[in-house]
């Protein structure tokens, strides 16, 4: 699965017109079909069935595509403008300890979990890190359903 996901988000910042068509319909293309059946059969292999498979998939392409979208967005934005563009730089000057404590803590630790992209590893540790409570989620899931 993470290999998986590595190649979607790959596919999205080097093409990120594709995270601007509408999400109105089911996909129709057979590239968009292979993506959906391939995350399947990782799911399914997971020990999802029918219906839990195709919720989930759904689940994690969306989460994907929006974090691209976010990524995207900002990477553009840094293009016209001086301000940070990390979410956390961007954060860190809009909050302060009393009015967001939860947000003010997560910024305070985010270089602490930050792991630098790695050749082999094209996944943000957003990603990375939601993708793999993801996993864990299914495999708990999936192992206390079927005993």
């Amino acid at each position: 699965m993470n290999h998986w996901a590595g190649e979607l988000w790959t596919v999205f910042q080097r093409r990120p017109w594709l995270l601007r068509i509408p999400f109105d319909r089911p996909p129709l293309g057979p590239n968009q079909l292979t993506w959906l059946d391939r995350l399947l059969q990782c799911l399914q292999t997971a020990g999802l069935r029918g219906e839990e498979s195709m919720a989930s998939g759904l689940f994690l392409i969306s989460a994907i595509r929006g974090l691209a979208l976010v990524d995207t967005d900002l990477g553009r934005s840094s293009q016209h403008t001086e301000a940070p563009t990390d979410t956390s730089g961007i954060l860190a000057q809009l909050v302060d300890h009393a009015t967001f404590p939860g947000l003010a803590k997560a910024i305070a630790h985010t270089e602490q979990a930050t792991a630098p992209l790695t050749p082999d590893s094209p996944i943000p540790v957003q990603l990375r890190f939601g993708l793999d409570r993801f996993c864990d989620g299914v495999e708990a899931w999936v192992k206390n359903a079927r005993s």
